[in-house]
């Protein structure tokens, strides 16, 4: 798995997450 990757993913993630609340 490439850390770019994961770190894009963490990222969309925290947006859906605050996006959400």
């Amino acid at each position: 798995m490439i850390e770019q990757d994961m770190s894009a993913l963490k990222r969309v993630v925290r947006t859906d997450i605050y996006n959400n609340v």
